[in-house]
């Protein structure tokens, strides 16, 4: 099951693929924010040990200052995911109604184009001369 679909309630496969209500939605998406929340501060937390470690090590040990930015730089990508992770939460948000309406005719080919335009021109020069 994608994540999008747990994430709006979706069932699986085996379901006949109906939706949660709205309020069900809206619940599990401030539930899954609470997570997310949770969870950065945790990251943030972890983030200030191991820069406090790298520091600590920085200048007796090679290794364990190198380990250190490793996982460094291993949680602020996990961050970086978890923001992202944020603002999919927050498409939903956006008002549909606000965007303009696609034309429902097809637009001229380059070949209809030209033809029409010379077409044009043609019937400018009959009047032209007449």
């Amino acid at each position: 099951m994608s994540s999008l679909g747990k994430l709006f309630g979706f069932k699986g496969k085996g379901s006949k693929g109906v939706a949660a209500s709205p309020q069900e939605a809206i619940q599990k998406l401030r539930e899954t924010e609470g997570i997310l929340v949770k969870k950065q501060e945790f990251l943030e937390q972890k983030i200030q040990q191991e820069l406090q470690s790298a520091r600590k090590h920085g200048t007796k040990n090679k290794r364990g200052t190198e380990q250190a930015c490793d996982e460094l730089l291993a949680e602020l990508e996990e961050m970086e995911q978890e923001d992202l992770e944020k603002d999919l939460l927050n498409v939903g948000d956006e008002n549909v109604a606000d965007l303009p309406s696609v034309p429902g005719t097809k637009l001229p080919s380059a070949r209809e184009a030209k033809a029409a335009e010379e077409d044009e021109d043609l019937r400018q020069l009959e009047s032209w001369i007449s």
